[in-house]
């Protein structure tokens, strides 16, 4: 009896499923990943230059009101920390309760209020 061929290899035509969230950041594309009670936000906040857990305005951002959005959608998550690209890890309670000052509400700005 003649080996059987294996069945023809089909098309994988789904992509793959990115492990993050698109979220904004200082650029459009930035990622939002779940890690365990922690939410690795990379560009949506800073820790600062001298104190590294302490949350601030990132440098950069081309979306204001979106990355107070974002940044307010992740803390609705209830993470315990929140891990950005530059400085922390953050407490996210301490964001949270800092919000006014590291994402100004549209029309405000951190000095005003």
């Amino acid at each position: 009896m003649p080996a059987r061929a294996p069945p023809p290899r089909q098309r994988q035509t789904e992509r793959p499923q990115r492990p993050g969230r698109p979220g904004i950041g200082h650029t459009p594309r930035s990622l939002v990943v779940r890690v365990g009670d922690d939410i690795l936000v990379v560009d949506l906040v800073r820790g600062g230059v001298l104190r590294p857990k302490s949350p601030k305005r990132h440098f950069f951002t081309e979306d204001a009101a979106g990355v107070r959005r974002a940044l307010t959608t992740e803390l609705d998550r209830r993470p315990r920390r929140l891990l950005p690209g530059h400085g922390g890890p953050l407490d996210a309670d301490e964001t949270r309760r800092r919000l006014d000052t590291v994402a100004p509400s549209p029309g405000r700005t951190a000095a005003s209020g």
